[in-house]
């Protein structure tokens, strides 16, 4: 069996168009541990039976440089085309959409439908730069033949 690794990232998408542009080193894939409950019999120290409750993975990562089009896509609110202008007071929502992580070498990552936590992080000095910071939650597809999180080698 040849062995297989994943690493670099190439691009990221959302419903098929690359997501502008990936601050360095910010994109990641992770997983929290699983909820374990124990049950124990008086008196022991091993658990007689453990059920767990697995947790899926997300993943999370940073673009910087966004326009006011970006911004309303991503986060919500109203783009203005006439003075290419966003405003937004937090009550506007964003659907769910599709999302790819495409690698430089291995596996490449889909989630059929993401829900997107989305944020401004801006240090605003010389040194700073304006990132918008994504952490995508896999939801149960539409198709009910799709897992929520799916990982393919690459040919």
């Amino acid at each position: 069996m040849a062995t297989l690794f994943t690493f670099g990232l190439s691009q990221i998408k959302y419903n098929g168009t690359k997501v502008g542009m990936t601050y360095k080193d910010t994109c990641k894939i992770t997983q929290d541990a699983a909820e374990v409950t124990e049950h124990f019999e008086e008196g022991k120290s091993s658990p007689a039976i453990q059920t767990k409750d697995k947790k899926i993975p997300k993943a999370e990562f940073s673009i910087m440089n966004p326009d006011a089009k970006f911004l309303a896509d991503h986060l919500g609110g109203t783009y203005n085309a006439t003075d290419k202008s966003w405003s937004f007071d937090g009550s506007e929502t964003v659907e769910p959409g599709e999302w790819e992580i495409e690698t430089k070498k291995g596996m490449d990552f889909r989630i059929p439908k993401g829900d997107s936590d989305v944020t401004i992080d801006f240090e605003v000095s010389d040194k700073g730069i304006l990132l918008v910071k994504f952490i995508i939650t896999p939801l149960t597809p539409e198709d009910p033949t799709e897992k929520p999180f799916i990982a393919t080698e690459k040919a």
